[in-house]
């Protein structure tokens, strides 16, 4: 929800632009991002200072959101081992495409609000077709009345 948040016009611009000039996302990119944006995404480990919880649960949470995007960003969408059963989906190419297009993919596939608000692309022809047709009605909306 956050991630869709800094899409707003005013965000974006202003500050999570400097995120998305990583157009073919690394696990360097994960974190390279506005100051503002910092704030915001370590923000959620300032709970354990309302919230009393011992101090290696505070520990593990500041770990994870330093680390936790990192995975989003390593341009493969599985980790494999030798087991190929306990593959981890690690849903970055989900992620690849919301920073080619910048209008899709806020979220990823465990959190289905995506498909709910019609911003789903899973890198299919449907899904680039899906997403043309949401550009266009946009482009639409957005255009001045009577121009062509």
């Amino acid at each position: 929800m956050g991630h869709r948040l800094i899409h707003t016009p005013f965000l974006h611009k202003h500050v999570h632009s400097v995120h998305h000039n990583s157009v073919n996302p690394s696990p360097w990119s994960s974190l390279s991002m506005h100051p503002v944006e910092q704030a915001m995404f370590f923000s959620a480990s300032l709970v354990h200072l309302v919230l009393p919880s011992h101090p290696m649960i505070a520990l593990c949470s500041l770990n994870w959101s330093g680390t936790g995007a990192i995975v989003g960003h390593i341009g493969f969408d599985r980790i494999v081992s030798a087991d190929e059963e306990r593959a981890m989906k690690t849903h970055a190419y989900t992620h690849y495409l919301h920073h080619k297009y910048f209008e899709v993919t806020y979220g990823d596939a465990l959190v289905p609000l995506d498909k709910l608000f019609g911003t789903w692309h899973d890198g299919t022809e449907a899904g680039d077709e899906a997403m043309q047709k949401r550009m266009r009605r946009k482009r639409e909306r957005l255009a001045p009345r009577g121009a062509a």
